[in-house]
């Protein structure tokens, strides 16, 4: 009789838009062999329409409650990466959740990278502006501390290429684990 070792913790990503969540998730799930989520994906597929779209027809708090509730069905130890939202750390709730859940990641960027990444995509409604710099530096400003509260680790993504991010957190990820290579 062979027995199946028990799931690694998850991995869960947190941070700005733009840091590179879903790009090094998807990166660190593929090298693991675990299953990845993407919770603003999963968050459209239950809705049935896009994110731009859920905030146009039900607004932002409906938005957040979706997100709640998407986080709420991740199960704590099932070896998973888990690329969450820009603002899931804005809820109490949530942020008590996401240490229950597993290794908590928090990836950052300097402004000026965040601003070039997404400049290239209409699908962020927080940013929909006259002046997105302002719009970032004003949302940084309200979100460090609580990424910083529910981080078990900072990596920093400005300049990087995202397979050497996702090294770097396979590695602190494996000490973690208790696994020195």
């Amino acid at each position: 009789m062979t027995v199946k070792p028990a799931p690694d913790e998850n991995i869960i990503l947190v941070g700005f838009m733009g840091v590179g969540k879903t790009t090094v998730g998807r990166l660190v799930a593929r090298e693991r062999g675990y299953s990845f989520v993407d919770l603003d994906r999963e968050i459209e597929r239950v809705a049935g329409f896009a994110i731009p779209e859920i905030f146009d027809r039900l607004g932002e708090e409906s938005f957040r409650q979706m997100e709640s509730d998407a986080l709420g069905h991740i199960e704590p130890g099932t070896g998973c990466v888990v690329s969450c939202g820009g603002g899931i750390i804005g809820r109490k709730q949530n942020r008590a959740l996401l240490g229950e859940l597993g290794f908590v990641v928090w990836l950052t960027a300097d402004v000026n990278e965040i601003l070039a990444r997404v400049s290239r995509n209409n699908n962020r409604p927080l940013l929909q502006n006259a002046d997105p710099r302002a719009a970032i530096h004003t949302l940084l400003a309200l979100r460090e501390p609580l990424y910083r509260e529910v981080a078990d680790v900072v990596i920093d993504t400005s300049g990087k290429d995202f397979h050497e991010v996702a090294n770097t957190l396979l590695q602190l990820y494996d000490c973690r684990l208790g696994r020195h290579n």
